[in-house]
């Protein structure tokens, strides 16, 4: 009965694997079009900047104390938050697809070459 079960098992995980591997992301592909280069840049926004603030009351009454605490956030000014975007040596497709890829390929792939 053992062997039976990890018999299953074994075909069942190989089955999961088969249709894993099956459904994998295709890399582009075609015929390059056009060639640019983007430098890295840094673009800044700004946004909001809270502080975290809590107060407590307390209550008396007869014997007992009743205390309870309550925060809120406040706002507290502005910060400058940085958007960085990489350097990226492109080469559009004749699929429709834009490609960044390293330096080097960048230079030896030409126009009209396939990729």
């Amino acid at each position: 009965m053992r062997r039976l079960l990890a018999a299953l098992c074994a075909a069942l995980t190989i089955a999961a694997l088969a249709t894993a591997c099956g459904n994998t992301a295709t890399t582009p592909h075609g015929t390059v079009t056009a060639k640019d280069h983007e430098p890295s840049r840094t673009t800044w926004t700004k946004q909001p900047k809270y502080r975290h603030v809590c107060t407590t009351t307390t209550r008396r009454s007869s014997k007992k104390t009743h205390t309870v605490r309550t925060c809120r956030d406040v706002r507290n000014g502005t910060k400058r938050v940085a958007h960085r975007s990489r350097e990226c040596w492109g080469l559009d497709l004749s699929g429709g697809d834009h490609v960044c890829v390293t330096a080097a390929k960048w230079i030896k792939t030409r126009v009209g070459d396939h990729y």
